[in-house]
């Protein structure tokens, strides 16, 4: 065999053999199990890999959302300030509007006042369209900022930060392409992108009350505003309701109404009273106040029956709507008229009361008429005679508002004692010619002496005395003659009883006398007389005054009187006022209204007096409109006492016949159930509201701890403000300024919010009468603050974060 067939035949001997192959088998499962295990190991810590990754991206999408939720919360609050302000502008000056209407005002002016808040005033280059204000949406990123390489940035270009005009009524605008990116400490990112819409709320305006806006009040006083002797003064900021009797200003006091310069909301200021009065002012012996009592600014409109000025300097710089008088009395008083002045009051039977005009019965007055930009006097100045009665055991008080009597002097009347008489009662008042008079004045409209005393046979004057002691009355109205009366068929005239009456032997006064300062006669003026009695020092004098049978013929004689003896009246008045400044473009055109319905003497700019004749003639030809005006005005005014509110139509009966408080606040024994006795809290700080069960007498002092947190007060009785205040104080009784409070000033907002406080059982609002009218207050709709509807009694509350709405959401 050869060496090659040897080998072949071994290695097929060896192939045949199998010894060792369960070794390699082993071996190869071994290593195949090894390879599984690492497969399932790398397998499990892939997916802790994958998990651990997931749960970061998800607490980065949670931290990321946080970002946009206080972008929101930021959001929130521009959208409440804008329905605050909304809300009120809407009140203001929607009176007359329906409630679709006024919802419409609402929208636009919310509109109006989100855009002033979100509107970037200075856009990147190449903006086309309004952009939203980038810096103040990432001011709002607080608690997410990011700081170094964590935390929560906007991503938004400027050029891109959209703001969106809605077509919808109800959609106000969008804030678009709103992207905010999120890195956490391990460098994961998260990125939300949105569109924010902002929704215009849909208010109810159709309130089946009138409900004042009191939160543009500061102080609501029912009976007195009092600040006495108060040297450094008050600032009031707000709307005043200075009670049935009236703001009193007295001692060296000074009470400022004016408006904050940062504020700019339209709210009408309005200062309501029945009567002011200035007197004692700040002044040394015989000289002028060096302070104004009163000041008010441009901003305010005056409502009152009559402003009443006694040794003190006033200032009225806004518009005045005044239903009586302005009188000014006592020494060195001192009135300064700017704005507008409307004496809007009409006597409908001749008497003093509810007629405008302006009475200057004080001497040394300074009147400064220079700012005045309209001035309308409706009503004539009239001897009150009306207001003496001689038959009380003591002399009269004058009644502020109309001027007095003055004695001559020329007649010495006996003794008269009151017991023994029951004296006739004055019936009327004395109109004159002038719709600003002085006191001086009434002397010439007494009637002449030489139309005075005449026997009634002979002609022959036998009394030429005016006035008369109380016997020389009687002398000349009741002494009979011997000839017996007859009446116009010439039948003897006889009384009650069958007696024979008699003519009158003297004739008291002849009207067809011609006067001789005049030229003309009472006749030509068709002017007769009436007697006023007064009692002066014990005594009685009997005063013959002229007495006209129209407002015409009256303005007649004393233009007529001037004309004759300019230097008579110019005495007169020098008498009185010291200094006299006047607007000369009062009357030269519709933007410097005049409207007189008497005449009214004033100074030229080089202090030369001249007279201004009553406007009737120009007036006539507007008669109409003029009397609509006055009618609103007395309305309004009306409305205003009564209830805050400008449209009279929404009183009821029951309204009109009650006080500003009694409509306001809810009935004692309701408040009562509120307020058992002393004081109770609602809220707690930083804000609350304080109702007091008090009375008049019990006076309740706000302190500075009050002040601190309390933004609204209401008190049955008086309060005493011993501390500056911002918010609204209503008392049912008087309100008194200390001499530690300097400033007080309204403050919407905190109002409205106080509305919706509570104190476990109540609401503030509940002290309130219509209160369920003031839901917008308790509800987010106009403070912005959550209600907790565990004790929400209303279902149609608004709240703010339904009104931020999220469009076209993505998340990287």
């Amino acid at each position: 065999m050869s060496l090659m067939a040897s080998m072949i035949k071994k290695l097929n001997k060896l192939k045949k053999n199998n010894r060792g192959s369960s070794i390699v088998l082993v071996i190869i499962a071994i290593a195949f199990v090894g390879t599984l295990a690492t497969i399932l190991v790398y397998a499990t810590y892939y997916n802790y890999l994958m998990k651990h990754t997931d749960r970061s991206a998800k607490g980065n999408f949670y931290t990321a959302e946080t970002a946009l939720n206080e972008i929101n919360a930021g959001l929130q609050q521009i959208v409440s300030t804008a329905m605050q302000e909304s809300y009120a502008y809407t009140m203001q000056n929607g009176v007359d509007l329906d409630s679709s209407q006024k919802q419409k005002l609402f929208s636009v002016q919310y509109k109006a006042n989100v855009l002033k808040q979100l509107k970037d005033i200075t856009p990147a280059p190449g903006a086309t369209t309004d952009l939203y204000d980038l810096a103040l949406i990432q001011s709002y990123l607080k608690l997410t900022k990011k700081t170094g390489a964590v935390g929560a940035e906007i991503l938004t270009p400027e050029i891109d930060c959209v703001l969106s005009t809605n077509v919808n009524a109800l959609e106000g605008y969008t804030l678009k392409n709103v992207k905010v990116k999120y890195t956490d400490p391990q460098g994961y990112v998260s990125i939300i992108a949105t569109d924010i819409k902002l929704v215009v709320p849909a208010l109810s305006f159709a309130s089946t009350v009138a409900v004042p806006e009191i939160e543009n009040f500061s102080l609501i006083a029912n009976n007195n505003l009092l600040v006495p002797n108060k040297a450094t003064g008050v600032d009031v900021i707000g709307s005043v309701y200075g009670g049935q009797e009236g703001i009193k200003v007295t001692g060296n006091s000074n009470l400022t109404f004016t408006k904050d310069s940062a504020d700019t909301s339209t709210n009408a200021m309005r200062i309501i009273a029945a009567n002011v009065y200035a007197s004692d002012g700040h002044r040394a012996p015989n000289s002028a106040p060096t302070l104004d009592s009163i000041n008010m600014s441009s901003d305010y409109q005056l409502w009152s029956k009559n402003v009443n000025v006694s040794s003190a300097a006033v200032s009225l710089l806004g518009q005045s709507y005044i239903r009586d008088d302005l009188n000014v009395e006592g020494n060195y008083a001192k009135v300064v008229l700017g704005g507008s002045y409307y004496g809007y009051g009409k006597s409908a039977n001749n008497t003093a009361t509810g007629s405008s005009s302006i009475l200057i019965n004080g001497g040394h007055t300074t009147l400064d008429f220079s700012k005045l930009t309209s001035l309308s006097l409706a009503g004539h100045s009239y001897v009150g005679a009306r207001h003496y009665n001689v038959n009380e055991s003591d002399d009269f008080i004058e009644d502020l508002g109309d001027d007095g009597l003055t004695v001559t002097g020329n007649s010495v009347a006996p003794t008269v004692s009151a017991n023994t008489l029951a004296f006739p009662k004055n019936d009327t008042d004395i109109l004159t010619g002038q719709s600003l008079a002085i006191k001086s004045d009434q002397l010439l409209y007494m009637v002449p002496l030489e139309c005075m005393g005449y026997d009634s046979f002979s002609g022959e004057q036998v009394l030429a005395k005016n006035p008369l002691s109380y016997q020389e009355y009687e002398m000349l109205a009741k002494t009979p003659s011997t000839t017996p009366k007859k009446d116009s068929n010439g039948v003897i005239m006889k009384d009650n009883l069958g007696n024979t009456i008699y003519e009158n032997q003297y004739k008291q006064v002849r009207s067809d006398v011609v006067m001789s300062k005049l030229g003309n006669s009472l006749d030509y003026y068709g002017a007769s007389y009436k007697t006023v009695f007064r009692k002066v020092n014990g005594t009685i004098l009997v005063y013959y005054y002229l007495y006209f049978q129209s407002e015409a013929l009256a303005n007649q004689f004393f233009f007529d009187y001037y004309q004759k003896d300019s230097a008579e009246v110019t005495e007169y008045i020098k008498t009185y006022i010291k200094s006299f400044k006047w607007n000369s473009a009062l009357g030269s055109g519709t933007g410097n209204k005049l409207s007189l319905a008497g005449n009214m003497i004033t100074y030229t700019n080089s202090g030369k007096i001249e007279l201004k004749k009553d406007t009737s003639i120009v007036d006539n030809a507007n008669y109409d409109a003029i009397v609509l005006e006055r009618e609103k005005l007395a309305d309004n005014y009306n409305a205003l006492y009564k209830k805050l509110i400008t449209d009279f139509a929404a009183l009821s009966s029951e309204e009109i016949a009650s006080d500003m408080y009694t409509n306001l606040i809810v009935d004692n024994t309701t408040f009562k159930g509120i307020v058992p006795s002393g004081k109770v809290v609602f809220g707690a700080s930083p804000l609350t509201a304080i109702a007091i069960n008090n009375t008049e007498s019990n006076v309740y002092e706000i302190t500075s701890t009050d002040a601190a947190t309390a933004g609204l007060v209401v008190a049955k009785g008086s309060v005493l403000v011993n501390a500056d205040f911002e918010g609204l104080i209503i008392a049912g009784g008087d309100i008194i300024i200390g001499p530690l409070c300097n400033n007080i000033t309204y403050d919407p907002a905190k109002v409205r919010k106080c509305m919706g406080l509570s104190n476990g059982s109540f609401f503030m609002s509940d002290l309130f009468d219509d209160g369920v009218a003031y839901a917008n207050y308790k509800s987010g709709a106009v403070s912005g603050n959550a209600v907790d509807d565990s004790v929400a009694r209303e279902a149609d509350y608004i709240q703010i974060p339904d009104l931020i709405e999220y469009h076209n959401w993505q998340k990287e």
